[in-house]
């Protein structure tokens, strides 16, 4: 009887089932007035066929027809009383044997059904648990940070308050627990206070409440709150949260950085503790063709080339490298020894026309922004009349159509940006646009990670995931180690010295065969030592940087740490 209640109770607050309950009252009060007329007419009928009935056996006989079992110890003699009896029958087939047992497996079957699959989804972590990460969204971003965090060993918790989603996930081998957003109780339950970081990933608003409701508990956790509108990263600061992430913003802004197609200098992508992380364009260089070992640029300019990157495969910087036309050099250095690269390799030609973004939403705006404080120009080709201010530099229309593309400067420029959230359609656009210029750049947008592939497969030079971007903003703030997204799946990262590789040499550590990673330069209190020679000792006072995939991380953590 209490879980009758507390189903009543549970169905009552949702006003889908308080609508399906309004039905359930209208047919059974329809089914009692049916019930009370049939009988009445029973009366009539087996008064006027000369018999008398009372009202208990009217009633008797109106059920016994209405639920078809019909045991014909009453029954017409007439064709007018067999007439109404078929009309009880069909009568009762409809409404007891139909519409009643539909109404009570939606009110009350499947809610129940329901409720009971959600108890197996636990409603607290457990009090060893610690270290973990907590996510309110089981979004883009969670996906690619779940993968993230697998490699290292580090626990990713679903917080959702809808039982049906939960329980979803919690079938897919997520670990999850079920509790509203806005109560303390629930975060408490959740061990924030324990937690490494807390990643609040819904809207602005559940974002900002989040936050709000996590400091109640807990003043010290970083909490990380994703901003979809540039307008709420005030109000997620005021909030509580350690660091607000606008990710149109930030994929924006890194699209734009990578724009090597214009020119042959370096670009900028990164700097970790004062070393600069750069790319520059080998095309119409003296380097194209020449082995990194015929190219001398460390002894030439002081830079080390940490490898060579082409449509997303990345390349190791072994002496033996050849540079290829397509090949975009990754290198590291000081921002004087960038000054004389660009001074030695700077293209005569470079190219002055607009940049083509394809697509006006808000990574679309995010990297017209980016290339405008950069000094570059850029025309936008979007659908939607009205999304983009400047009406110079917008080109109105589908960026499928050739004539579009041709009026927007497709035959002119030097890179185009993909920047729509629908990946079939970068995907389209890639194929175009690389059949109508074979030599210009193209870099992509991918909101799903399973689409970069095909992104470069179609051509693409670079990719950029949305959902791993969010995943990397987060996970930036999880431990002492330093990462810096290079391209999808590359990052470059930086670790304190190891104690079990103190003392060894490069060579000795089999650092590279073992996890994958390449070391890009040994920081000590002296100095710092770029592409270091193999034998070069490792201090145990001194940190590594190194380059490579999520992978690769996670086995050098693994292996070393």
């Amino acid at each position: 009887m209490k879980s009758l209640f507390a189903q009543l109770a549970m169905v009552q607050k949702n006003r889908v089932h308080t609508r399906s309950l309004r039905v359930v009252s209208t047919v059974m009060v329809a089914l009692v007035v049916l019930t009370a007329i049939f009988m009445i007419i029973f009366r009539v009928l087996m008064a006027r066929e000369g018999f008398e009935h009372s009202w208990a056996t009217a009633f008797y006989w109106v059920v016994t027809v209405m639920s078809t079992l019909g045991f014909g110890d009453i029954a017409f003699e007439g064709d007018v009383g067999r007439l109404f009896t078929m009309v009880v029958l069909l009568t009762g087939m409809v409404l007891l044997l139909v519409l009643l047992p539909f109404l009570f497996i939606e009110m009350f079957y499947i809610p129940w059904r329901a409720a009971r699959d959600a108890k197996r989804v636990p409603r607290q972590v457990d009090a060893g648990v610690k270290g973990h990460v907590l996510i309110t969204s089981a979004n883009l971003t969670a996906r690619a940070l779940r993968k993230k965090l697998q490699h290292l060993k580090i626990p990713l918790i679903l917080v959702l308050s809808d039982r049906e989603e939960a329980r979803r996930y919690y079938d897919r081998g997520w670990r999850v627990i079920i509790g509203d957003l806005d109560r303390p109780e629930t975060w408490r339950r959740a061990g924030a206070e324990r937690a490494a970081l807390v990643a609040a990933t819904g809207s602005d608003a559940q974002n900002a409440h989040v936050a709000f409701t996590v400091r109640e508990i807990d003043s010290l956790v970083p909490i990380v709150a994703i901003a979809h509108d540039i307008d709420s990263v005030d109000v997620l600061q005021l909030s509580g949260a350690t660091e607000v992430v606008q990710l149109a913003e930030r994929l924006g802004s890194a699209l734009a950085r990578r724009v090597t197609g214009i020119d042959t200098v370096s670009h900028p992508i990164g700097e970790i503790e004062g070393l600069v992380i750069a790319e520059a364009n080998a095309r119409h260089t003296e380097l194209e063709g020449k082995t990194l070992e015929e190219a001398r640029l460390r002894q030439r300019v002081g830079v080390s080339v940490v490898g060579l990157l082409s449509h997303g495969q990345f390349s190791p910087g072994s002496g033996e490298l050849v540079i290829e036309h397509d090949s975009v050099l990754l290198m590291v250095g000081t921002k004087e020894q960038f000054v004389v690269y660009d001074q030695l390799f700077r293209s005569v030609g470079r190219s002055t026309k607009p940049v083509l973004i394809l697509g006006g939403g808000r990574v679309g705006r995010a990297t017209a922004r980016s290339l405008a404080a950069g000094g570059l120009d850029y025309r936008i080709v979007e659908k939607v009349h009205g999304r983009i201010k400047d009406k110079k530099r917008v080109i109105i229309g589908n960026a499928a159509d050739r004539q579009v593309l041709q009026e927007a400067g497709i035959a002119d420029t030097a890179a185009v940006i993909l920047t729509t959230h629908d990946d079939d359609m970068n995907v389209f656009l890639t194929i175009y646009c690389r059949k109508l210029r074979p030599e210009i750049q193209i870099l992509s947008r991918s909101t799903r990670s399973r689409n970069v592939g095909t992104l470069y497969r179609a051509g693409a030079d670079l990719v950029l995931s949305y959902g791993s971007m969010g995943a990397d903003a987060i996970y930036q703030r999880l431990d002492s180690s330093e990462v810096l997204t290079v391209a999808e799946g590359l990052s470059v990262f930086r670790y304190p010295m190891p104690a079990s590789l103190a003392g060894k040499s490069l060579a000795e550590s089999r650092l590279r065969p073992q996890t994958g990673a390449s070391v890009v330069a040994i920081e000590t209190p002296a100095g710092r030592s770029v592409n270091p020679d193999p034998n070069q000792l490792m201090p145990a006072d001194g940190c590594l940087v190194l380059v490579g995939s999520a992978e690769s991380e996670a086995l050098f953590a693994k292996l070393f740490l």
